[in-house]
């Protein structure tokens, strides 16, 4: 394993030198990847894991009469699980269960993603009256847009992440970990993101967690940004978003990509308005950080309820297209 991250970290490290950066290329010694991988010893649980799913690559892939007769087998086994009592079982083979589950969930991920590819190529949207398969899954599958979104999004990935969509498929990555990964990678030089997936498929592989695969991919991003002298000093502030949906009774989603800047604030404001309320506080820190998020905008609603809408949207165009100029002439 150790070999094959090694090898991995030095194909990165040839596409960066091709491109001349000026900084110096990672460093990745076996010492180094001791010290963030986890102890196999002190994680009986993972190890128990990896030992079936390692049992799991042995065995062929079952053969099916068609697609339709294995997904009704897949539903049919799901339904029983559902039904199962679960208070019934060990505490082992409820732990056994729920990770089987996540990485059946990886596999799902993958086969949605190839079947949503197809059907988007072919345009099969388009025989329902659909004007996108984004469209089609919200009308006929009765997803949510943020839902429908993410599918499209994994479905690109079979072209632009093939080695990501490859481990969901095999079992050996969890869907939230690869969307981080397709994420990170997605900033880096587009012919540098195969060895850079490489290097976090296998660094996650060796059992390194979030946080390290996030530090992983920061020094990436860091070492390949002065191959970019012409990047637009803007481009970050041009592609900042915020997205609100509301739902059901008024309920809402929010997403968004935010500039340094901006999530700096962001990070500030909440920290500093969503600590604990004394010990007998028994928020979760997302409760705290949603609490907060209401106070803070309820606090600015009275400093700026004075001013019509028409005035104040006015104030805030002005204010960001200002910023944006004062981005550009820094630059």
């Amino acid at each position: 394993m150790m070999l094959s991250f090694t090898i991995s970290i030095n194909s990165l490290i040839r596409c960066v030198l091709r491109r001349k950066c000026r900084r110096q290329p990672i460093v990745w010694s076996q010492e180094t990847s001791q010290v963030r991988r986890k102890d196999s010893e002190q994680q009986p649980a993972i190890h128990h894991r990896h030992a079936a799913r390692r049992e799991v690559r042995m065995n062929p892939v079952p053969a099916f009469p068609s697609v339709a007769d294995a997904m009704a087998a897949v539903q049919a086994g799901l339904r029983f699980v559902a039904d199962a009592d679960a208070t019934r079982m060990s505490a082992q083979a409820q732990a056994e269960c729920l990770q089987m589950m996540e990485r059946a969930n990886a596999i799902v991920t993958a086969a949605r993603a190839s079947v949503l590819s197809a059907f988007t190529s072919g345009q099969g949207y388009s025989a329902d009256a659909d004007y996108s398969p984004r469209a089609w899954l919200i009308h006929k599958t009765r997803v949510t847009k943020v839902v429908a979104v993410a599918h499209t999004a994994w479905a690109k990935r079979m072209v632009t992440h093939p080695q990501v969509m490859a481990a969901l498929a095999a079992e050996e990555l969890s869907e939230s970990y690869g969307r981080a990964i397709c994420q990170w990678t997605d900033k880096l030089p587009e012919d540098c993101r195969p060895a850079a997936d490489a290097i976090l498929l296998s660094a996650a592989k060796a059992g390194m967690d979030l946080r390290d695969l996030a530090g992983l991919a920061a020094e990436m991003y860091e070492r390949s940004r002065p191959d970019l002298p012409d990047e637009d000093p803007a481009r970050t502030f041009e592609e900042r978003a915020v997205h609100l949906e509301t739902t059901f009774q008024g309920a809402g989603v929010l997403n968004g990509d935010l500039t340094p800047e901006c999530a700096a604030v962001v990070g500030a404001v909440l920290d500093a308005l969503g600590a604990p309320a004394g010990s007998e506080d028994s928020r979760t820190h997302a409760h705290r950080y949603h609490d907060t998020l209401q106070e803070a905008v309820r606090r600015l609603g009275k400093c700026i309820v004075i001013l019509p809408p028409s005035v104040l949207s006015r104030f805030v165009g002005r204010a960001a297209w200002a910023r944006r100029e004062l981005r550009v002439s820094d630059a």
